[in-house]
């Protein structure tokens, strides 16, 4: 009597140990397969959506660089009016680098980096350059512009078809920012 016991104790146990082994065994991870599927459906939707965030960062990053060339024609001309002499703001490429400076005739220019990423559309650019190669546009004493009018056309350094500009565009020194297929004016705007 105590030895049949003992054996249906022993195989209950030796069940019961079953079950828990290949319950853990069930359920220690992810199968090689589950794995890649995870790994492939992440790739596919990497590679759809990182179009769309490159091209969003060109458009952000051409923005800010059009804001700064606005902002720099501005304190040029605020300078002139304020000091009641002609002032200077040029733009520059040396390098990868697009540089801005305002400054006084005579006086040396402090060229400070306008954005990473942006280039100036040489093609499409149409304010006045000076010996270096310098774009400039020039505000006498009243803060209005001495003509020739024109446009800084910047595009990003990725190729892309993005583009943005200021326009300076009347004597009485107004400026204007345009985007796309509106920064293909005309020489005198």
């Amino acid at each position: 009597l105590f030895s049949r016991r003992l054996r249906r104790r022993r195989f209950a146990l030796r069940r019961q140990s079953r079950h828990l082994s290949q319950t853990a065994r069930s359920s220690s991870g992810f199968t090689l397969i589950e794995t890649l599927v995870v790994v492939v459906i992440a790739g596919i939707l990497a590679s759809i959506l990182a179009p769309g965030w490159l091209g969003f960062q060109t458009v952000a990053n051409l923005n800010a660089a059009q804001d700064a060339v606005l902002q720099a024609m501005r304190q040029a001309q605020i300078q002139a009016v304020n000091q009641r002499q002609t002032w200077h703001v040029g733009f520059r490429e040396t390098g990868s680098q697009v540089e801005w400076a305002h400054f006084a005739p005579g006086a040396s220019p402090v060229w400070q980096p306008l954005h990473p990423n942006v280039r100036i559309a040489r093609d499409s650019t149409t304010l006045s350059q000076n010996a270096t190669g310098s774009y400039f546009v020039e505000f006498n004493d009243k803060g209005n512009v001495t003509p020739p009018f024109g446009r800084l056309n910047l595009a990003s350094s990725r190729g892309d078809q993005n583009r943005r500009c200021v326009v300076v565009s009347t004597l009485l020194g107004l400026l204007r920012k345009a985007a796309d297929s509106d920064c293909a004016g005309t020489q005198t705007e």
